[in-house]
């Protein structure tokens, strides 16, 4: 979908939503209507917090496997937003949401995402050598500057980048940070 329709589809979705409640209370009834309504909302819900736990799992087992992180990871989030769209009171938005419950939509959703997305890995999320796991650290631990790297001032005050004497860029005009 073109960016330029996103905006008005976003506008005329409260309007659509409001429509079909309407249509559905005319053929079934208002308690009935809002028994759906409710009913998708708890279901949403449901679905939101079953995934939401088992986006930890998928993050684990990710880590193994890592060319199938990717796609785990995206199936986690298009399961996240299928359940929002079940929370959001509304008829379309959960005929949206029941669509990507689907694993034949979710699939189709991936193959046309998955050009536009990059994952990548950082520290918090993936256990290397020497992070925690119990295996020793490659590399050395101490760098080792000569004295044109790096000099101290004997008092310890070395001026710093916008001229204090704390080197702190944050520093007021005499080198004291704030209190």
């Amino acid at each position: 979908m073109s960016s330029r329709f996103i905006f008005p589809a976003l506008l005329l979705l409260p309007l659509a939503e409001i429509a079909m409640f309407v249509l559905v209370g005319q053929k079934i009834g208002v308690m009935a209507t809002i028994g759906l309504v409710l009913v998708s909302t708890l279901l949403g819900l449901v679905v939101i917090r079953r995934q939401g736990l088992g986006m930890a799992k998928n993050l684990n087992a990710a880590q193994m496997n890592p060319d199938e992180a990717g796609t785990r990871v995206m199936g986690g989030m298009l399961h996240m937003v299928a359940g929002l769209l079940l929370a959001v009171p509304g008829f379309i938005t959960s005929a949206l949401g029941l669509l990507l419950l689907l694993p034949l939509t979710r699939n189709l959703m991936w193959r046309t995402l998955k050009p536009d997305v990059v994952f990548t890995r950082t520290g918090g999320f993936y256990k290397g050598p020497g992070q925690n796991s119990g295996e020793p650290r490659h590399g050395p631990s101490v760098i080792d500057l000569d004295a044109d790297d790096f000099h101290r001032d004997e008092d310890g005050n070395d001026p710093g980048p916008n001229g204090t004497s704390n080197g702190s860029p944050w520093a007021g005009p005499r080198g004291h940070l704030p209190k």
